[in-house]
């Protein structure tokens, strides 16, 4: 998996090249699953883009997620997290907590509200 941010941080130049490292083993599947793999030469190929790929750093490495990320997601719905924006690229965006599906707006299942005194329960009603 290719990351920006390890932690919560940006991700260090080593540890790039350690999470982005891959794996050193694979696999060998036989029978029904042949037809869904590689033949040989495609495989030594694939290896080494991914030997090759997993020592992008810096600002490559970047660059490098900018364009795979459009190839396996796609953005249905953005907001600003402090605030409205009226022109972000031509855009409005509306703030998080005023949305209904981002994490950073405010969960009325979650909520607590007042204590019972009589029965020590909330009072969720």
């Amino acid at each position: 998996m290719i990351q920006k941010f390890f932690s919560g941080n940006p991700i260090k130049t080593i540890q790039a090249l350690f999470l982005n490292g891959g794996s050193t083993s694979s696999k060998e599947f036989n029978g029904l699953y042949e037809k869904f793999l590689p033949n040989n030469s495609q495989r030594v190929i694939l290896e080494q883009m991914s030997q090759s790929n997993s020592r992008i750093v810096g600002q490559s490495h970047l660059d490098w997620i900018d364009v795979l990320f459009p190839q396996f997601y796609t953005i249905e719905k953005v907001c600003a997290i402090d605030g409205d924006y009226d022109d972000f690229c031509g855009t409005k965006l509306s703030a998080c907590v005023k949305t209904d599906w981002s994490s950073f707006a405010p969960d009325p299942k979650s909520a607590i509200g007042t204590v019972n005194e009589t029965t020590g329960t909330f009072n969720i009603w």
